[in-house]
């Protein structure tokens, strides 16, 4: 866990990309650990901004 944040930073500047926003405007990340999988895998969950 403790660089999973560090090794996905290219994906996440990937999918800020994709959707036009910066994400130093980012304010809260969680990461988990699933299942192991062949290959590896990340996935990656989007969601609006919440009140």
């Amino acid at each position: 866990m403790d660089n999973m944040l560090a090794s996905i930073k290219s994906g996440l500047d990937g999918v800020a990309d994709a959707i036009g926003q910066d994400d130093s405007e980012w304010t809260t990340h969680t990461l988990s650990r699933g299942p192991v999988e062949k290959g590896g895998a990340v996935y990656i969950e989007i969601g609006g901004k919440t009140t």
